[in-house]
């Protein structure tokens, strides 16, 4: 499949939605490139276009889905972690569900990669006003 048929205007919707322009601008510059990172520009359009955007669960259950693999494979290191609470926040989850995360995250995975990912969480909300 190429570029044009993966970033189809689901895809597009879902990016903006979960972090606005400017992340859909980078996206689509870094897959128009020739050489090294247009791939990996593509994957990235593709995970939004192909998985994000299939029927069956809601934006804000892959939300659920995907911090929960990140933070366990990452705990709150890396951006990925960050640029995803930030999704999730936009997709509707409260702060207190992402809490309920990372407490089950805990017991599943070490408290570790939880308490740095909670960290994460209470940063987040609180820069958008939904913590003091």
């Amino acid at each position: 499949m190429g570029k044009e048929a993966d970033w189809n205007t689901a895809g597009k919707a879902i990016v903006h939605n979960m972090w606005g322009d400017t992340v859909v601008t980078g996206m689509e510059a870094q897959s128009g490139r020739a050489g090294f990172g247009a791939a990996m520009g593509e994957e990235a359009m593709a995970i939004f276009s192909e998985v994000f955007a299939r029927p069956g669960l809601s934006q804000r259950e892959r939300s659920l889905v995907t911090l929960s693999v990140l933070v366990a494979m990452r705990g709150g290191m890396g951006d990925q972690v960050r640029r995803h609470i930030e999704g999730a926040f936009a997709n509707g989850l409260t702060p207190e569900e992402l809490e309920e995360v990372c407490l089950q995250i805990a017991r599943y995975n070490g408290y570790p990669n939880a308490s740095m990912a909670f960290q994460q969480v209470q940063e987040v909300a609180k820069e958008r006003g939904l913590l003091r």
